[in-house]
């Protein structure tokens, strides 16, 4: 499969084939569709032209070798227009594969926040509600922002923190440390929770920046604090 789709960039004229982007085979068939359409002009022509030679064949003059040069011109534009169509069929084969590709990596990463979100979120409840939620549930949340059913309030809120502290990890997995922004986060939380949020907290910090905004700041190390 990886060998046909190569010969088909490379025959279509992609210069670098292996290093082919979802962009660079757009760019190619919009070129590629403009051709056919400027072949299809040049073809329509040309049978405008032959049916005015054939016209003014009916004269006393002899047209046969225009009409013999008319006709090989055209079947030469018949053969480079269905080269064209192949090209471009081609070039739709491999943008559904990049898009199958790509669906794919997104339906992982789904995957792997929302087991990242169940962990985090098992963690700071001290897996009090381990059997409450599943995966499923999980992501239904982080697609719609529906709330799992029979989850209060607060439990919500601690479930959206759980998602931010997912997403903040798949970003450090990607390559992209971005900071880590908490507003308020222990909100509806005892200290117990508090506390284990704190280690998740920590945890991170050694990975990206994290930056908390409470104004339960007994909860804050008084060495890591900045009083406003």
């Amino acid at each position: 499969m990886r060998s046909e789709v190569l010969e088909s960039l490379r025959s279509a004229g992609v210069p670098s084939p292996e290093s082919a982007d979802e962009v660079a085979v757009r760019e190619l068939l919009l070129q590629i569709e403009k051709e056919i359409a400027a072949e299809a002009e040049k073809r329509e022509a040309l049978v405008r032209q032959r049916a005015q030679l054939e016209e003014e064949s009916a004269g006393s003059t002899d047209f046969s070798a225009e009409r013999e040069a008319a006709l090989a011109e055209k079947e030469r534009l018949i053969v480079k227009h269905r080269a064209l169509c192949g090209h471009g069929e081609a070039m739709r084969y491999i943008l559904e594969l990049f898009g199958e590709v790509v669906a794919s990596r997104e339906e992982e990463r789904l995957r792997s926040l929302a087991r990242a979100t169940l962990d985090k979120f098992n963690h700071i409840t001290g897996n009090q509600y381990i059997t409450t939620l599943d995966d499923e549930q999980i992501r239904r949340f982080i697609t719609s922002g529906e709330g799992p059913e029979g989850v209060s309030a607060p439990l919500v809120y601690i479930l959206t923190l759980a998602v931010k502290l997912g997403l903040s990890d798949l970003l450090v997995d990607s390559g992209l440390p971005v900071p880590l922004i908490a507003d308020d986060p222990f909100v509806f939380m005892d200290d117990v929770r508090a506390e284990n949020l704190k280690a998740l907290l920590r945890e991170a910090a050694g990975t990206r920046q994290v930056i908390v905004f409470t104004q339960n700041s007994h909860h804050l190390d008084p060495g890591m604090r900045i009083e406003l």
